[in-house]
């Protein structure tokens, strides 16, 4: 959960200056939250991908922005 936690933070601290880095980063904990079923923190960070991403994928795998997707 700590790691999780982590790249929330990270995604939050960098989502204004950094979007991209933040994208990233909360893809990273969507998808660490979707594999250690901590559901809470992969749904926020769904969320907020999703309102950051806009859509478009940004260059990512289509795997992790399936996961993603399906967390929210």
């Amino acid at each position: 959960m700590a790691r999780i936690r982590y790249f929330l933070e990270r995604g939050v601290f960098n989502s204004s200056s950094r979007s991209l880095d933040a994208i990233q980063l909360f893809l990273n904990a969507c998808e660490l939250g979707n594999q250690s079923s901590e559901d809470y923190y992969a749904v926020d960070a769904a969320y907020i991908w999703g309102l950051l991403n806009s859509g478009e994928t940004y260059g990512m795998e289509f795997e992790s922005a399936r996961l993603c997707r399906k967390a929210s």
